[in-house]
């Protein structure tokens, strides 16, 4: 792990963190439930989150932590800019079926984060609400893709 030691994280002072990270997200809030950001736009918005999030926990999270949050993060927003240049309607479904998986994954890692106690409640919530908003805007996109009502696996 590094140079990392977990002692050194119940001594740290995250008030600046707190602040500076959470202003940094306010750009996301703005663009959560009720916005009429287009799809593509608010994943865009959500990786730049992500990128500034990682930015703000990087020099105190594990790195490996870190470096998780920031690739799945960014990827859902790839994988639908990929998905715009779709072959098929089964590509396209695929493209963001791992878009939808990389969605699931950065909430995860968030939620490690978050229970640990490694970063605040206050710089996760806006993001673990819009990984969750994102999952759900994509496992209906797929089941509509899909042309299908099946009951998705998560739910089982």
């Amino acid at each position: 792990m590094g140079n990392f030691r977990a002692a050194n994280l119940r001594t740290v002072n995250f008030e600046r963190l707190h602040l500076k990270a959470a202003l940094s997200l306010l750009p996301l809030a703005r663009t959560m439930p009720g916005d009429s950001t287009d799809f593509r736009t608010r994943s865009f918005a959500f990786a730049c989150a992500t990128v500034r999030f990682y930015l703000a926990i990087q020099e105190r999270v594990p790195r490996v932590l870190a470096q998780q949050v920031l690739r799945a993060g960014t990827a859902i927003g790839a994988n639908l800019e990929e998905a715009r240049s779709a072959q098929s309607r089964r590509d396209l479904v695929a493209k963001f079926s791992i878009a939808l998986g990389e969605a699931r994954e950065t909430n995860y890692w968030i939620r490690i984060l978050r229970e640990t106690n490694i970063v605040p409640d206050q710089l996760t919530t806006a993001l673990l609400k819009e990984s969750d908003e994102l999952t759900a805007i994509l496992t209906t996109s797929i089941i509509r893709l899909k042309g299908t009502r099946k009951t998705p696996l998560s739910s089982v």
